[in-house]
């Protein structure tokens, strides 16, 4: 495949990035998800590890398959979220202009 701007244009790469949301969870939960629900009243659904591989190459899923992937992502989101780890960081996360690995860092 050529790419760059030399590319004919059916073979081009287009990038992109989607990010799938949905409720917040239960506020009253103990685990990280109570945590999750006191920063938004939307929560970004993470893939479990063993759906990744149909995410990343849908051109191998027909139509129905990629809506159960969305269904599955959907239904197991808490789950996956709820091995998640929480850290306060510091400000200077929000600002688009810093970019280094001492955003992760706790404060």
């Amino acid at each position: 495949m050529v790419e760059g701007p030399d590319a004919p244009e059916d073979e081009q790469w287009l990038l992109s990035c989607t990010i799938l949301t949905g409720p917040s969870p239960d506020p009253d939960s103990d685990s990280v998800l109570g945590q999750l629900s006191g920063l938004h009243d939307q929560m970004p659904l993470p893939l479990g590890s063993e759906m990744l591989t149909d995410w990343v190459s849908p051109e191998k899923l027909s139509k129905d398959q990629a809506g159960e992937l969305v269904k599955a992502v959907r239904s197991l989101a808490e789950h996956v979220a709820s091995g998640w780890t929480m850290w306060e960081v510091d400000k200077a996360v929000g600002n688009i202009r810093n970019n280094s690995a001492e955003l992760l860092d706790p404060v």
